[in-house]
C-alpha cells in the first residue's frame, strides 16, 4: 500500500495502485455536499493531497518516460491517470480557493457586527 509521499512507481501494479488512490480522490471531491462544508482539518487534507497529486504526477510521468515506453497498455493507463490528475488538482485548488473565500467573508461580517 502507497501513503502519501511515499509513491515509487516500479511495476505495472504499481500504477494500479495509484489509479486506485486517484479514483478515491475523485470519489471523495465529487460527494454531495463536499463543497459546502469546508473545515479546517479538512483544508490541511486538502493540501496534503493537492502533494500527493504533484508528486504521483511526476511518478506517473517519469514511469510514463523511462520503464513503461514499449508496454502500450500501462502507458495508455498512465496516460489517463495523468489527466485525472489534472482534474482532481484542479478540485481541490478550487476548494481551497472557496475556502479562503469563505473564511475573508466570514471575518468581514464579525467586523461588521463588531
Amino acid at each position: 500500500m502507497m501513503y502519501l509521499g511515499d509513491i515509487k512507481i516500479q511495476t505495472a501494479t504499481d500504477v494500479n495502485e495509484v489509479l486506485g488512490h486517484i479514483t478515491a480522490l475523485e470519489t471523495g471531491l465529487n460527494a454531495p455536499g463536499i463543497g459546502l462544508v469546508l473545515f479546517k482539518w479538512m483544508e490541511t487534507r486538502l493540501e496534503r493531497n493537492l502533494d500527493w497529486v504533484s508528486t504521483s504526477r511526476k511518478e506517473l510521468q517519469d514511469a510514463k518516460d523511462t520503464k513503461f515506453e514499449n508496454d502500450l497498455e500501462t502507458k495508455t493507463k498512465i496516460e489517463d491517470g495523468l489527466s485525472r490528475l489534472d482534474t482532481v488538482e484542479s478540485k481541490i485548488q478550487g476548494m481551497i480557493s472557496r475556502s479562503n473565500e469563505a473564511k475573508k467573508l466570514k471575518q468581514r461580517s464579525n467586523n461588521v457586527k463588531k
